[in-house]
């Protein structure tokens, strides 16, 4: 007979506090890091500091177990349109600046 722990399991696999947990939040600095780095200079030409500021993660839970998102609110306009500059130049325009951030902060 096996019998499971869950509150242990839970505290292992599913706490910010465990070492699931405590994992993922060193790659989500690492990652956050590396992106702030990316972004820096004359990248994606935001020069305002509202990327740089703005990029930052957030551990949360979800069903599947924990999840860390990782991004910035910095936005722009374009044509009296709201649209997310540095997901655009990060896509679309060959300047990597959080999609090789993640490449590298996540081995």
């Amino acid at each position: 007979m096996i019998l499971l722990n869950e509150v242990g399991l839970r505290q292992l696999l599913k706490s910010s506090l465990g070492p699931v947990g405590r994992d993922l939040t060193r790659r989500a600095e690492q990652v956050t890091r590396l992106a702030a780095e990316n972004a820096s200079g004359s990248v994606i030409g935001i020069e305002s500091g509202a990327l740089h500021s703005g990029i930052h993660f957030e551990i949360h839970e979800e069903a599947t177990g924990l999840v860390a998102t990782i991004g910035t609110p910095a936005m722009s306009s374009w044509r009296g349109r709201l649209f997310s500059y540095p997901a655009y130049h990060d896509q679309t325009q060959n300047r990597p600046w959080l999609t090789k951030a993640l490449a590298e902060g996540f081995r």
